[in-house]
């Protein structure tokens, strides 16, 4: 098979020229390339061993919020139930306090509220306005939220498990909801 891939791998016939095989395959090879279409765009990350991995997208009912991630039940919206196995799903980044937590970002120093929910914040100026902030809409127990996975370069977030040690979470909200920090009521 030739090696066809845009219009100017074609060589003209010339006049007299003898029909060859290699020519003819050629225009072959063209035309099987313009018939094949044009597949859908997916985001794919390399798997071990050269495979293609796709993202995931699951409905997840949120049990809890925690520490830059909620805990929720995978949802089935056919039966209405979810399953036992508690996921963790991390907030997007600018929701997260991980990053950001005594930091200054855009002239803004943040602190976050280390008791649970986990979910509140004071921001500082440079001229030493305060303003708390809350996520609006806040995560409350039983929202459905979007995850997905197999994102390449992962979540880049993290919990500890039982023994303390660090791990990584492998899905993230999609925050269709719009989620983002507000000044508090």
């Amino acid at each position: 098979m030739s090696n066809i891939s845009t219009k100017e791998n074609l060589k003209r016939w010339r006049r007299g020229q003898k029909i060859d095989a290699a020519g003819l395959n050629q225009m072959v090879d063209a035309t099987n390339l313009l018939l094949g279409g044009v597949r859908a765009p997916s985001q794919q990350r390399r798997g071990g061993r050269g495979n293609s991995v796709g993202a995931t997208a699951q409905i997840f009912e949120v049990i809890a919020i925690d520490f830059d991630y909620v805990r929720c039940y995978a949802y089935d919206s056919v039966s209405n139930t979810t399953e036992d196995v508690e996921t963790r799903v991390a907030l997007p980044y600018l929701l997260r306090s991980g990053p950001f937590d005594g930091e200054t970002r855009n002239g803004i120093s943040y602190v976050y509220d280390e008791t649970l929910p986990y979910s509140k914040r004071v921001a500082t100026d440079a001229d030493s306005n305060t303003e708390t902030q809350v996520i609006v809409p806040g995560y409350v127990e039983g929202d459905l939220i979007i995850g997905v996975r197999g994102i390449a370069g992962g979540t880049n977030a993290f919990y500890l498990d039982d023994q303390g040690a660090l791990q990584p979470i492998a899905w993230l909200d999609l925050n269709t909801d719009s989620r983002a920090w507000a000044e508090e009521a």
